[in-house]
C-alpha cells in the first residue's frame, strides 16, 4: 500500500457512506490485476455528500474492457479504465485532467510502485509547468503546455 499522503487521503473517504462499496469493489477488482487505482473527486477531497458518486481511475498494463471493471462495482461509481502507459504519457505531457488526479487524488492500490511513479511524474511535470491550484481552478506559468523530457517508463 502507498505511504505518505495515503493516511491523510484515507481519512477523507474511510468514514464516508461509500467506504464499504469502495472496499468491496477493490476486493473484486484484484483478480484483474490492476497496476494502480486512484480515487478522485469529492471523496478524495473530503467535500463529499452522502449521495456523492465514487470517481475512480483504474489502470492496467494491458487494455481491459470497461465492462470487465464496471461489473465489479456496486453502488454509484464513475470509473475510468485506461492503460498505465497512456496515463503515463498524458501525465508527462502535462494533461491537466490526469495531473489533477495524480496531485489531488488518493492512490488506493498499486502494483510494484506504479501508482507512486505516476504521482512523482505528475509532481515533476507540475513543477516544470508551474502548474498550481488557485481559488478558481488550476493555472500554469508557461504560455502553452510544454512537454518535459520524456523518460523511459519505470
Amino acid at each position: 500500500m502507498p505511504s505518505g499522503s495515503w493516511d491523510s487521503c484515507r481519512k477523507t473517504w474511510e468514514n464516508s457512506p461509500q467506504a464499504h462499496d469502495i472496499r468491496a469493489f477493490l476486493d473484486r477488482l484484484r483478480e484483474l490485476e490492476p497496476e494502480a487505482v486512484f480515487l478522485f473527486g469529492s471523496l478524495a477531497r473530503g467535500d463529499y455528500l452522502d449521495t456523492s458518486d465514487v470517481d475512480l481511475l483504474v489502470l492496467f498494463s494491458r487494455p481491459v474492457p470497461y465492462g470487465e471493471v464496471d461489473r465489479r462495482a456496486r453502488g454509484n461509481f464513475h470509473i475510468l479504465v485506461e492503460t498505465w502507459e497512456k496515463v503515463w504519457r498524458q501525465v508527462r505531457e502535462g494533461e491537466p485532467f490526469y495531473l489533477e488526479i495524480m496531485l489531488e487524488g488518493c492512490l488506493l492500490e498499486e502494483r510494484e510502485g506504479r501508482g507512486r511513479a505516476l504521482v512523482e511524474a505528475a509532481r515533476e511535470t507540475a513543477r516544470a509547468m508551474g502548474f498550481r491550484r488557485t481559488s478558481r481552478g488550476w493555472t500554469w506559468s508557461v504560455s502553452t503546455r510544454t512537454q518535459p523530457a520524456l523518460e523511459d517508463t519505470p
